[in-house]
């Protein structure tokens, strides 16, 4: 099931299949599933039926991996804040990989970061590599204890500089080159959802009038890929 609503005592068997991303070390491995715009956090712990060896192959598995997951659904302690399902979880009992994933050029956390957390980075980041060209300017013709000093600060701002970059930028040109992971991100998901509905609405609405849905030709800037029926029309 896409979503679960359950008591905190009851607990039942789950299977599904879906996109994993595994974290995690020692006897205890966590890993989120999603399925297009939902995700819940599965858990694999050793045990009597679970190895250690069955444990690192969890966590080496790439993310956006497809894999069945069979478990007992179960109520968390505390609430998960990282998936969209928060009051349960799935304690796996079984695992089969369906298609593993090559390296991605992008990761999806990273596609879905949003743009106030980037502009913060960016301008913390514009206002360190300031104060070091400030100070490399000071450098200039400095001499002993003096350069010295100067020099320690600048490894000092490097070193922030280094801690303030918490996030990974994706750029447009690696969104639109890799745009079948783009797409996976809760905000593309969201738009497309949205579109989807606004669409739904106004063809019932037609529907309800009694019209028919008809497909027309339409009018383009320039000619198609296969060209065989396109016209030219005065019209641009």
């Amino acid at each position: 099931p896409t979503t679960f609503e359950m008591s905190t005592q009851e607990e039942r068997e789950a299977k599904k299949k879906a996109r994993a991303a595994a974290r995690g070390k020692g006897n205890l491995i966590f890993f989120v599933l999603r399925q297009r715009f939902h995700s819940v956090q599965a858990v694999v712990a050793k045990s009597d039926n679970v190895s250690k060896a069955a444990l690192k192959f969890v966590q080496s598995l790439s993310k956006e991996s497809i894999v069945d997951i069979f478990g007992l659904v179960t109520v968390p302690e505390n609430t998960i804040d990282s998936t969209t399902q928060k009051n349960v979880e799935i304690q796996v009992s079984r695992l089969y990989v369906v298609s593993l994933a090559e390296p991605l050029p992008l990761l999806i956390e990273d596609a879905s970061r949003p743009e106030p957390l980037l502009e913060e980075q960016a301008k913390n980041l514009k206002e360190i590599d300031e104060k070091i060209a400030a100070v490399q300017t000071k450098l200039a013709g400095k001499e002993g204890e003096e350069k010295e000093a100067l020099e320690k600060e600048i490894a000092e701002l490097i070193k922030s500089k280094d801690a303030a970059t918490k996030y990974v930028v994706v750029d447009q040109s690696t969104r639109l080159d890799n745009r079948i992971l783009d797409l996976r991100t809760q905000a593309n998901q969201a738009i497309f959802r949205l579109q989807s509905v606004v669409g739904t609405l106004f063809r019932q609405y037609l529907l309800d009038q009694g019209f028919t849905e008809i497909h027309s030709p339409k009018l383009i800037s320039c000619a198609s890929e296969g060209g065989a029926s396109v016209f030219e029309v005065k019209y641009f």
